[in-house]
């Protein structure tokens, strides 16, 4: 059948084509594509000048995977960049993979609010630290050492409740106010 060649025949024609490329080795190029499905595919991709560089590197062996998320109103960025971090370390175990990169400005811009949240918490707990260092210096007391760590817990507990009852999201340039006064709520825009 000519549609189902069958191996013999295969083997026979890429023998008579390795013959021919090698008669017209330097008067003609010769470009076939081997009969394995995933080399040809590779060979396709890594050829092609809208994937080669962009999506996939030259020799096809390290691809990239664009994801585009949706709004900020409409999904938790922060979220989705820690479930798509976990999709690819699964992805990359079950398949004997290096880490697998998630980068990308949402990505970045994500990152940033996290680190941003956790530098606030660990700001607010070493001004509150520090707040009663400076009364159990100053006073000698440890009572007014822990009267501001009491008030100070509570001030963001009750702050936490507020502006999560009522869905309520600092500014950036709010959130370290809020974390030296001794709050640690600090809830971006993300």
């Amino acid at each position: 059948d000519i549609l189902c060649p069958s191996d013999e025949e295969y083997e026979k024609f890429f023998t008579t084509l390795n013959d021919r490329v090698s008669k017209y080795d330097g008067k003609m190029k010769v470009y076939y594509y081997p009969y394995d499905v995933i080399e040809e595919l590779r060979y396709r991709v890594c050829a092609s000048p809208l994937f080669r560089n962009v999506l996939v590197d030259p020799h096809g062996t390290t691809t990239a995977l664009v994801v585009q998320l949706k709004g900020s109103d409409q999904v938790d960025h922060k979220q989705a960049v820690r479930e798509l971090r976990s999709q690819a370390d699964a992805f990359a175990k079950n398949n004997g993979l290096a880490r697998i990169a998630v980068v990308g400005p949402p990505v970045l811009l994500a990152d940033g609010f996290i680190s941003l949240e956790k530098d606030n918490r660990t700001l607010g707990w070493v001004a509150m630290g520090l707040m009663a260092l400076t009364m159990l210096i100053a006073v000698r007391s440890p009572w007014w050492a822990v009267l501001p760590l009491v008030s100070g817990g509570t001030t963001w507990l009750i702050t936490e409740a507020f502006l999560n009852y009522y869905n309520l999201r600092l500014t950036l340039s709010a959130g370290p106010i809020v974390a030296a006064l001794g709050g640690t709520a600090h809830r971006s825009p993300l």
